[in-house]
């Protein structure tokens, strides 16, 4: 009856052993995976946040050269408007001289 009995417990313990080795794997595994996604994870926290820095320092130089560009666009356009004026001038004037050249 002793044998039988422990037979029956040495049967258990095997069962036990192949039953509980896939959960040990699953756990193990999960395990695993935690500890190389977080060996990872801050690496790719602080590329992210670099990427973010470096993309609003983008949009805002591109802002400030958009800015730049329209007001020597505009300045241009001012000045091409004195130049043409002064070259009015400065033609109308030099009729007005030769006209009086002229009379003389």
């Amino acid at each position: 009856m002793k044998s039988v009995l422990e037979n029956k417990e040495r049967e258990i313990e095997i069962i036990n052993s192949k039953m509980q080795l896939p959960v040990d794997q699953d756990i193990l595994r999960m395990r695993i995976q935690k500890d190389l996604e977080s060996k990872y994870r801050f690496d790719i926290d602080s590329k992210t946040m670099e990427l973010d820095k470096v993309s609003e320092n983008y949009f805002e130089t591109k802002r400030l050269y958009e800015l730049s560009k329209t007001q020597g666009e505009s300045q241009k356009v001012e000045y091409d408007k004195i130049i043409s004026d002064l070259r009015r001038r400065h033609t109308e004037e030099i009729n007005d001289i030769v006209a009086d050249n002229h009379k003389l």
